[in-house]
């Protein structure tokens, strides 16, 4: 289960006069490297450059590829990742790239001077992380390097060019309104209009959105593709027809379909009534829009403008899941050739081809194809997995000539800004990050996350977006601290998409910033349950299964025994989630040191916790099946000792989060702290406290007495009732109807003899909930 990987290397190969030459190795075998780049310097010489892993720190490397030698660009800690290359009217060589620093994402770039690159120099340095750079030359010697940045709240892109090495002018706004615009790709055209394709998704980008909120978008809920152009007078332009005009629409089964892309934009708002409409036992529906992403653009030498991009139209499912392929549009300066559908083109969502051209008219277009639009039947893989990348060229050709002209100009970008909600949220996340308790001669403090994401790494993941939006959620959207991400086994337990997640964890990893942990989903069905499994190192990979139990006779599951081995044999936890439904279990089957917690609320269902609780499942309307042995509250009364945690599942956002106490900011001390109990479960940002003396939530310990214990609660609005619960019944409330709680109680009636477990439920008038997980109290 921990064999090591063969590791990567970076090759290039030199295409010309339509033949192939031999791949060089341009970098160490073995290794661990991130998206390349190529360019070509005035001498004729072809850089390649790339993030190599280098000891956990991600730093950016390039090299000649005939006859060079590896030239180390960067070296501070943190990630240094995407990098993107240019090559100025001069011959020079220009990188741009994402570099983490301090737990912080800025742009930055270098510049080639002979055999080596100049040091690292910060193009935009924001409040907000900043991601996805791109890299144009133009006229004149200029250099811009495009990206998005979340500085306001949402994702805007910016721009930022250079007229010589060290000489950046002022960043300009391409696109800053309160929707979602991010992953620009540029190009000049001979005019020295700077263009720029980005992607645009909907407003309250990764907001609440689940079973009981809709008021924000989901993460794919859909896409469009934009275009516009900064002229050399400063000027923002756009083509005369919008190239939506020849884009899908909603994806289809069928490719010839009349809607397109600019057919609607209802999609780009959030439907507050969505989780009310939902239906029993449905999830929330998101709108129906467009799914085009990742441009690529590209102007040839005749001015013809190429847009590559992704689309999941037209709908295919294999059983790698959900199927995207490129499509090409042009603009000939009087209107918009396209679609064109590129066959060997089908992958993943975040699959990025290389655009090249050497003539008027003519595009050649590079990337991977997994083969996944070719549907092959269950026993046949069963036997061999027949899906693997290769790399296919696709060569198109149209007319040379194109008419100038054909743009009109649009009014100035005013960033939408931060709103009086994002201060508040701002402000409460703050709080948390800022508390601290101390209880038995220890400190803690809160950091805000969970593990229970997917992407469309998941075989049942083509509404969740890409591993890197789960990040970009995860980061910006909701601030969390920690991480588990994601997908069922990593993606099927293939060695590519396993290797794939687990570098993207290791990438975003910020040590005392960002805890990001080795985490999949393990889905057994009832009785046995689906389980969230996580790992605070590298290089495990998931567990095969055994055959499932019956649901009777109630017998030990071997499958979930030897789970729990697994566990303990590698240091991981692992929790149920949504366990009263057809993905939960009966709790045949518990093992303290290997499941010390409990999923007791997902945003993308319901709330597990007991019959009549807040959010519950009921047998009317329980998303994902009804399965009354699963709820919580019979597991406690079984004797298991289960912290609560809240996560998301699928597609829901920012209304789930598992919230850890621990005494150092590390892998290795939130895994502690989870082992520990040391945790709780919110649908807000809600700072909670649960202690009794030098004992504080999750601990078990044994008293002589009468047990005495302390509440304190700072919620995000007034709380309506707060309780605490023993043993499944309530045993005292309180209604503050006050944001700020703090109460003791001492149980004068406790159950002697034996041990019983006191919880909190914290309930807000805005129905926002916290769930404090159980303290264990022998009494004498």
């Amino acid at each position: 289960m921990t064999e090591k990987t063969g590791g990567e290397t970076v090759f290039v190969r030199k295409y010309s006069n339509g033949a192939w030459g031999t791949p060089i190795a341009v970098s160490a075998p073995g290794g661990d490297y991130y998206r390349p780049a190529v360019a070509v310097d005035g001498q004729g010489r072809a850089w390649v450059i790339w993030s190599a892993n280098d000891k956990g720190n991600y730093d950016v490397w390039a090299r000649a590829a005939e006859g060079g030698s590896p030239v180390r660009v960067t070296t501070a800690p943190g990630s240094d990742i995407g990098v993107v290359a240019a090559t100025d009217s001069q011959g020079r060589v220009w990188l741009a790239w994402q570099g983490w620093r301090d737990g912080k994402a800025s742009i930055l770039a270098a510049v080639q001077n002979g055999g080596a690159f100049s040091a690292p120099e910060t193009v935009s340095s924001s409040a907000g992380n900043e991601w996805n750079p791109a890299i144009a030359a133009g006229p004149s010697g200029r250099v811009a390097v495009v990206y998005d940045s979340y500085r306001h709240g949402s994702y805007d892109v910016f721009a930022r060019a250079a007229t010589a090495p060290g000489r950046w002018e002022r960043e300009q706004p391409i696109a800053a309104s309160a929707s979602y615009e991010a992953y620009p790709s540029a190009a000049y055209d001979t005019q020295g209009t700077l263009w720029v394709a980005f992607e645009e998704g909907g407003e309250k980008w990764g907001k609440d959105w689940g079973a009981d909120e809709s008021s924000g978008v989901a993460l794919y809920q859909g896409r469009a593709i934009r275009l516009r152009g900064l002229t050399a007078a400063g000027g923002l332009v756009s083509t005369a027809v919008d190239p939506g005009t020849v884009m899908p629409g909603a994806p289809a089964q069928s490719i010839d379909i009349p809607d397109r892309q600019s057919d609607a934009d209802a999609w780009m708002k959030p439907n507050l009534e969505a989780w009310r409409n939902r239906g029993a036992s449905r999830a929330t529906q998101a709108n129906r829009g467009p799914r085009n992403t990742m441009p690529r653009l590209l102007v040839d030498a005749g001015g013809r403008l190429w847009i590559a991009f992704r689309s999941m139209h037209p709908i295919f499912w294999s059983a790698l899941g959900t199927v995207w392929t490129e499509h090409l549009v042009s603009w000939d300066g009087v209107g918009w050739t396209g679609g064109v559908y590129l066959h060997h083109t089908d992958n993943l969502l975040d699959n990025r081809p290389a655009l090249a051209s050497v003539k008027a008219g003519e595009l050649l277009i590079m990337g991977s194809a997994d083969g996944r639009r070719r549907f092959v039947p269950q026993p046949q893989l069963a036997k061999q997995d027949p899906y693997h990348n290769d790399l296919y060229l696709n060569r198109i050709e149209l007319p040379g000539t194109v008419t100038a002209g054909g743009v009109k100009p649009l009014a100035p970008v005013v960033a939408a800004g931060l709103t009086a909600e994002d201060r508040a949220e701002q402000g409460a996340v703050a709080k948390m990050r800022t508390y601290r308790l101390r209880a038995g001669g220890a400190q803690y403090r809160i950091l805000r996350g969970e593990f229970h994401r997917h992407s469309e790494v998941s075989a049942d993941g083509g509404n969740d977006g890409t591993v890197i939006d789960q990040y970009r959620y995860m980061l910006d959207a909701s601030a969390m601290d920690w991480v588990g991400c994601c997908d069922h086994d990593n993606g099927n337990a293939r060695e590519y998409s396993w290797n794939y997640e687990q570098k993207l964890t290791d990438i975003f990893f910020q040590p005392g910033r960002f805890i990001s942990m080795f985490s999949h989903e393990r889905s057994v069905p009832y009785p046995e349950g689906h389980r969230n499994v996580v790992f605070a190192q590298r290089g495990i990979r998931p567990l095969p299964r055994l055959a499932r139990t019956a649901d009777e006779p109630v017998v030990r599951a071997p499958d979930t025994q030897m789970l729990y081995a697994y566990l303990k044999k590698f240091n991981g936890v692992a929790a149920s989630h949504t366990s009263g439904t057809n993905m939960g279990t009966d709790w045949r089957d518990n093992d303290p040191d290997a499941e010390p917690m409990v999923e007791i609320y997902q945003g993308e269902r319901q709330n597990c916790e007991m019959p009549g609780a807040p959010r519950t499942n009921r047998e009317t309307d329980s998303i994902g099946g009804w399965r009354p042995k699963g709820f919580v509250s019979l597991a406690l009364e079984m004797g298991y000792k289960l912290a609560f945690q809240a996560s998301s599942d699928h597609i829901s956002t920012h209304m789930s989060y598992c919230n850890i106490l621990v005494t150092e900011a590390s892998r290795e001390g939130l895994l502690d702290a989870l082992k520990k109990r040391h945790l709780y479960g919110a649908t807000d940002h809600i700072l909670a406290e649960f202690r009794s003396g030098n004992h504080i939530m999750g601990d078990s310990f044994e008293v002589s007495g009468s047990p005495q214990f302390s509440v304190k609660l700072t919620g995000t609005a007034e709380f309506a009732k707060v309780h605490v619960i023993r043993n499944n019944r309530f045993v005292h409330t309180v209604e503050p109807g006050a944001r700020e709680v703090s109460f003791t109680w001492r149980d004068t009636a406790p159950e002697r003899g034996k041990t019983s477990y006191y919880y909190v439920r914290g309930e807000q008038k805005d129905g926002e909930i916290v769930w404090v997980s159980p303290m264990w109290v022998a009494v004498k």
